[in-house]
């Protein structure tokens, strides 16, 4: 079994569901005691909200690496950085070690691809939303990437900072988060991207009538099966 590391602690709901889940998984493939080889970085998240909101992606970047670096020297055998967002650093971070990176985007794309389809809608932080590193390689898989409006952006990009970071979820977040994947299927999206790892857990047991694209879970599946195959 390969040891898998994990940046953790942004936040911390969703490096509960990671451990969790990867645990599960593992448990349920091998049977009898096993469980996971998992090593855990958990951040300080203030301290990535302080890069930014000063706005200082190169310093982001560097502290990344230097997590990524510690559990690479742990003994980790890949390195899952545990947020969308983050994974914007993933394929520049990764010349940079000499362990892979399990970039969550490429994993997504990949399984949206599989299910042929070519029209997706995104949710996540705006940063994620916005700043193209999910559209660029959505792209490279002949994929179209739609964004809710500006007004929509700032309700999510509030709720996952100021709410699902603090393990806060109400029922006005879902019914809100409801209202903008309908807009987003009215105007054409064949699924939907939870690109945040807090959104699948706002809307667990929610049925949609398109393919709901769990970034989380994705993210998972693809850490199981690097960890166990041969």
């Amino acid at each position: 079994m390969r040891i898998i590391g994990l940046i953790g602690g942004s936040t911390w709901p969703s490096t509960i569901e990671y451990y969790k889940q990867i645990n599960q998984q593992v448990s349920e493939k091998l049977g009898n005691y096993h469980s996971a080889r998992i090593i855990i970085n958990s951040v300080d998240f203030q301290d990535l909200m302080n890069f930014n909101k000063a706005e200082d992606w190169t310093g982001t970047e560097e502290y990344l690496l230097s997590l990524a670096k510690d559990i690479e020297n742990a003994g980790a055998e890949c390195i899952l950085l545990g947020a969308n967002t983050l994974n914007k650093y993933a394929r520049s971070m990764s010349s940079k070690l000499d362990i892979p990176i399990i970039n969550i985007v490429e994993e997504t794309a990949k399984e949206i691809d599989h299910a042929n389809i070519n029209k997706v809608g995104l949710l996540g932080t705006n940063y994620t939303m916005t700043d193209g590193f999910f559209q660029v390689i959505m792209n490279e898989y002949g994929i179209e990437t739609l964004i809710p409006s500006e007004k929509e952006r700032e309700l999510i990009h509030h709720t996952i900072y100021e709410e699902f970071s603090k393990g806060i979820f109400t029922e006005d977040a879902k019914k809100a988060y409801i209202n903008i994947i309908g807009s987003l299927i009215e105007r054409g999206a064949q699924g939907i991207i939870m690109g945040c790892t807090e959104i699948p857990i706002l809307l667990e047991n929610i049925k949609f009538d398109v393919q709901i694209l769990d970034t989380l879970q994705i993210h998972i599946n693809a850490a199981v099966k690097f960890s166990l195959e041969d």
